[in-house]
């Protein structure tokens, strides 16, 4: 059965991660999906889904907290230019960024649950 607690433990050291040390984020997110691949133990198929889990999880609280802190550019957003280019480029963005952290830690999670040798 599929763990939850090595995914919990992922998103919450992605935030830490993504709050002390943005500038070595890529070594941040392989270190931490090969710990999350390693921690569920269910072989490297477990350890890519679990990590990819984690960075899709973790991208999109990420994009809510960037939307809701700047409230003033979400109100105006919102309210007077709900199709504009903005809405396309922020999608855009988002896409890339979500499929960046899905091919990295879904890489070194299935690394990690390749090493923990528990099931093949």
């Amino acid at each position: 059965m599929f763990n939850l607690g090595p995914v919990v433990i992922g998103i919450v050291m992605i935030m830490v991660v993504k709050i002390f040390m943005p500038h070595n984020l890529i070594i941040g997110l392989i270190g931490i999906g090969f710990l999350v691949g390693y921690m569920v133990g269910d072989g490297p198929i477990m350890g890519l889904i679990a990590s990819v889990l984690v960075g899709t999880v973790e991208c999109v609280i990420g994009t809510f907290i960037s939307v809701f802190t700047d409230y003033a550019g979400f109100q105006s957003f919102v309210i007077f230019d709900p199709f504009n280019f903005t809405l396309t480029a922020d999608l855009t963005g988002f896409l890339f960024y979500l499929i960046y952290l899905c091919i990295v830690m879904g890489l070194s999670g299935a690394i990690g649950g390749f090493l923990n040798k528990k099931k093949f």
